[in-house]
């Protein structure tokens, strides 16, 4: 029998952001705020997370003064139901993007960059 090794993958840095974000899942239209940023996905602080593996729509407005708006799509990867008063960890969700022929990768890495600096 073939032995197999599990690598872990590798995590992708993550910078800190904080951007308003609306969402829209299995329970409806909802509000957040991205806390960090990836190429690969982002956390959502909300008092209403997701359910892991639920395909969601959202809709970032990276400033307050403008009406520039990204329409994104993603899959929740994990979620944090409780926040911790000891840590100050917030409650909210892990977010995947999506992939596919509406979205790239090469899109959101872009989209992210040009919010990040």
């Amino acid at each position: 029998m073939k032995e197999t090794t599990h690598q872990p993958i590798p995590r992708e840095a993550r910078v800190p952001l904080e951007v308003a974000v609306q969402f829209a899942g299995h329970h409806g239209p909802n509000t957040g705020q991205t806390l960090n940023v990836s190429s690969r996905g982002m956390f959502v602080r909300t008092n209403k997370p997701g359910v892991v593996g639920e395909h969601i729509f959202f809709q970032i407005q990276p400033d307050e003064d403008t009406p520039i708006r990204f329409n994104l799509e993603g899959v929740v990867v994990w979620i944090r139901k409780r926040a911790s008063q000891q840590t100050g960890v917030p409650k909210g969700m892990g977010i995947r993007f999506a992939e596919g022929p509406t979205q790239d990768a090469n899109t959101v890495q872009r989209i992210f960059s040009a919010l990040i600096s």
